[in-house]
């Protein structure tokens, strides 16, 4: 059994609405969204990252927050945190690489948490309590109406209203998790999830009224900057040094949201 994610029914506090496991972000005045793809272990990135926020800006990070990188138990910690003093203006995103069993046994590879939970903290055990309590604070996906959908990996034809969303099942929470834009539709390279055409992602844009997804699941493609798929409404981004290349944020302002997008413009390099 996978270690499941306990959403209330519904929660309203500052600017964004958490209904089951989707996320609602409406911009107060002002304000940006400062967007994270995988971090990967990769602490300096996240601190310079989050030194881009502002009072009032809202943070959203896209999964995967360790493995592969040095420093994946206190970029964890951090982030965390962020969730129990800044729950109104912080949504976290659940990656592949946050997918345990119960037991806290890891159901991807490679995973290199649990020895660096043990080198640093003294026991997987100990660390996997926290662990599990952050995962239970993760969404599956957020929105900021009439403009954008978040999700860690893919998008499945299922997906037509925001009902699916609140409350998706064991599959459609794996395609979240696995599947990949490309050129075709079909079963994965990964042996999990699926990939999926810009017919797909056309379709569930128009169910869901925005003009884009932005994803992150391969941050090997977009080492340099955000790379814009499927005429220009699949956008995959990153916020790690761990594959090489450049790592950054997106800085999404409110005027760009309602006048289309162009989020390799909104890109600032750390």
């Amino acid at each position: 059994m996978n270690l499941t994610l306990r959403f209330e029914s519904s929660q309203t506090r500052g600017v964004v609405t958490r209904s089951g496991a989707l996320a609602t972000i409406r911009l107060e005045r002002d304000a940006k969204l400062i967007v994270f793809g995988d971090i990967h272990g990769d602490l300096e990135t996240l601190i310079a990252g989050l030194a881009r926020r502002k009072a009032g800006d809202v943070t959203l990070f896209l999964g995967d927050y360790a493995d592969r990188g040095p420093n994946g138990v206190e970029v964890i910690e951090r982030v965390n945190e962020l969730l129990d003093s800044e729950f109104e203006y912080t949504v976290a995103i659940k990656g592949n690489h946050e997918a345990y069993d119960d037991e806290g046994v890891p159901t991807f590879r490679p995973c290199t948490l649990v020895d660096e939970a043990i080198a640093k903290r003294g026991s997987w055990n100990a660390f996997f309590e926290m662990f599990s309590r952050f995962v239970t604070k993760l969404q599956l996906a957020a929105i900021v109406p009439e403009s954008l959908l978040f999700v860690h990996g893919g998008i499945h034809t299922s997906m037509n209203d925001s009902a699916i969303l609140e409350s998706p099942n064991a599959t459609l929470e794996s395609e979240l998790l696995w599947s990949d834009p490309s050129g075709s539709n079909g079963p994965s390279r990964r042996g999990i999830g699926h990939r999926f055409d810009a017919r797909v992602t056309k379709g569930v844009c128009d169910a869901f009224g925005v003009r884009g997804i932005v994803r992150s699941h391969e941050p090997a493609k977009a080492l340099s900057g955000p790379r814009v798929e499927h005429g220009g409404r699949i956008v995959t981004t990153s916020s790690t040094t761990t594959y090489g290349g450049r790592a950054y944020v997106l800085v999404v302002e409110p005027s760009s949201i309602k006048s289309g997008y162009s989020l390799v413009d909104s890109a600032v390099y750390l």
